[in-house]
């Protein structure tokens, strides 16, 4: 989920964030804060899931090609 086209990937979504939060008089300290939260959470507790179904789909490729063969 991390853009690939933004060179250094990481960044724009968090200056972004914090910009709009500090535009609704939220501290930059909070909103940088709850940027990285919201990235951490996102690309981290998501993570362990889409590795098991990455991971269960890629055994069922597996097995059935070799059955197959």
């Amino acid at each position: 989920m991390t853009p690939i086209a933004i060179p250094g990937m990481l960044g724009v979504y968090e200056t972004a964030i914090t910009t709009v939060l500090a535009l609704f008089a939220v501290p930059v300290s909070i909103g940088a804060a709850a940027a990285l939260l919201s990235r951490i959470v996102t690309v981290w507790l998501e993570l362990p899931v889409t590795g098991v179904a990455a991971y269960h789909y890629g055994y069922k490729l597996v097995t059935k090609g070799t059955v197959n063969s």
